[in-house]
């Protein structure tokens, strides 16, 4: 029988991945509380921001694993997002253990084979997302940095929804993809997440995700002709 690659996880159903994002959301604001002042009036957007970043990072991860269904691959997008809050953020000390984190479940998955489930993955996001909000210490420019950091996670799967023949197409062309947010959120968070105001990391990701988000859908048009024999197709469930 031919081989349809590691098993899918079982769907999870949306209102359980809201609730678990917000609980990670939550969780990361209590933790970061002092460290980034998420209690100052300023910051209340932060907070907001903060656990609708994860909901929807929570909510895009099992179409991501599908999308990206070879091991390892998840967490090395995730490990992007940890390099774009790296670039941006004041504070960088925990960035080095967490990435020895998500170098490790890279490796684990290689090795085993079969990728975790998806609460494997939404605890990695949870700790990145602390991470970079940690190391904020209240910037707000780079709290945007930080948020839109996760833009390589979640682009792949916005792609597929404008244009679900993504999911058909060859699995590199969605690597490609994903590689498009990782750059835009790296010049987001070097620019104008570096800055000590917040209006230029706005203005920053306006222009980075709207045109990172247009090649994307380029490229998955495009890409739906495009041949890679050197990687078979799976059949998507």
């Amino acid at each position: 029988m031919p081989d349809d690659g590691p098993p899918r996880n079982p769907a999870i159903a949306r209102p359980l991945r809201w609730a678990i994002g917000a609980t990670a959301g939550v969780l990361v604001v209590a933790a970061c509380w002092k460290a980034s002042s998420l209690g100052d009036r300023s910051r209340t957007w932060a907070v907001v921001a903060i656990i609708g970043v994860a909901i929807v990072v929570a909510d895009s991860l099992p179409e991501a694993q599908r999308l990206m269904p070879r091991p390892g691959m998840v967490p090395f997008v995730i490990g992007n997002s940890l390099a774009a809050m790296y670039g941006c953020v004041p504070e960088t000390g925990q960035i080095a253990r967490v990435a020895v984190v998500v170098a490790a479940v890279v490796v684990i998955e290689l090795v085993s084979r079969r990728p975790p489930l998806v609460s494997w993955h939404a605890a990695l996001v949870a700790l990145v997302l602390w991470a970079g909000i940690f190391g904020a210490t209240g910037r707000q420019s780079a709290l945007v940095g930080a948020l839109f950091a996760f833009w390589p996670v979640v682009i792949v799967p916005l792609v597929a929804l404008v244009r679900p023949s993504l999911a058909t197409t060859a699995e590199p062309v969605r690597w490609i993809i994903a590689g498009i947010g990782a750059v835009a959120s790296a010049v987001v968070s070097r620019t104008g997440a570096l800055q000590p105001t917040i209006r230029p990391a706005l203005r920053a990701v306006v222009a980075g995700g709207g045109v990172s988000l247009v090649v994307a859908l380029l490229v998955a048009i495009i890409g739906s002709s495009w041949s890679f024999s050197a990687t078979p197709r799976r059949r998507l469930h």
